[in-house]
This record gives C-alpha cells, structure tokens and sequence, in this order.
C-alpha cells in the first residue's frame, strides 16, 4: 500500500512495482486516486516511506532514499529511516491498524521492516486492530496473537467495515432479519 501512496504523492516507483500493485488490485488507477484524496485531505497524517529497501538483480538489499531510489529495482522493504519514523508514530498511538506486511517479510533479507513496525505494535498499550491473512499468520509468529486487541483474517473487510462502506454478509443478515421480522418466509416440511 505504501507504493500506492508513494505513487500517488508523485513517485515514479517504476514499472516493476506498478506491476506488483496490478497484480495485488487489477486497475491502479481507482486506488491511486483515492491515495490522491486521502493525501490532498489528511497528508499531515500520513506517513510515507522516506527510504526503501530494493532487490538488486543480483539478489542483495539495497537501501535508497526515496528521492535517490532506482525505480527498475522492486522495492520489497521498508529503510531503516522509515522505520524509525512508523516505530514513533506507533509509539504516540493510543489505537494501531495494520493491514499487511511492511515488505516481502518472506524473504528473509526484506524481513526487517515488517518484524520491527510489528515489534513495536506489540508493545502499544492502546487498542490494536490487525487485519489480513497475511497479517494474522505473521503475528501469530511474532506473538502478537497473544497481545492485538483484535486479529482479522478478512484484511480488505475490516478496512471496508473501518471506512463505512457496504459489507455484503451484514447487509444479507439484515436483509433476512427483515424478511423474518414481517413473516415473509416458508418453512418448508422435511
């Protein structure tokens, strides 16, 4: 997401992660525009990555300014700059959501920014809201399973349901309580 909103603040992230953002949500452009809204609204609130980790062809991680980045590089981490900056951030939170990974945590090289961001979410003595799969396998891992307010598997639910936008399942369930509420249903004999 973090390339999203680079893209969206006037980063060339490059192709190579342009593809990666395509892959994760088909059309960019819808996502892209609403990262633009989110920053011309709230862009004190947001922090952005000031400095990457990169693959290099090779397989060794680089790390590069955002300014200085080579955008023909996959970027598959946070720098060590910008985990300072979300690890302060987080630290003056009274509630964190976490969505994802803060990189390709897989691979071991490109592990460090989301271990540390997560690390520090686990020490917040306020509300913690961790979503998606992704997510929920990792702080189980990390131990955060034992200290999140709450662990969602449905990433893309719980920022719909954060944001106020339509859930189908609870709109189908308040649909049914309707339908029963006014005795407009049949039960059928076995």
């Amino acid at each position: 997401m973090a390339n999203v909103f680079l893209a969206a603040s006037g980063v060339d992230i490059g192709e190579v992660n342009m593809r990666v953002v395509e892959r994760e949500v088909g059309d960019p452009k819808p996502l892209l525009e609403d990262a633009k809204s989110v920053l011309d609204v709230h862009c004190e609130n947001v922090v952005l990555p000031v400095d990457v980790a990169q693959k290099t062809e090779d397989g060794k991680r680089i790390r590069a300014r955002i300014e200085e980045m080579d955008n023909t590089l996959p970027i598959l981490d946070l720098g060590v700059d910008s985990v300072v900056a979300y690890i302060r951030t987080i630290k003056e939170a009274k509630t964190v959501v976490c969505n994802g990974p803060m990189g390709m945590f897989e691979e071991e090289a490109f592990a460090f920014g989301t271990r540390e961001v997560f690390s520090e979410i686990g020490r917040v003595s306020g509300y913690t809201l961790l979503g998606g799969g992704h997510t929920g396998v990792l702080a189980r891992s990390l131990g955060l399973d034992q200290v999140a307010s709450h662990i969602s598997t449905g990433g893309g639910a719980l920022i719909t349901f954060l944001s106020g936008g339509e859930m189908p399942g609870i709109e189908a369930l308040k649909l049914s309580k309707n339908i029963y509420m006014k005795g407009e249903f049949a039960l059928k004999p076995e």
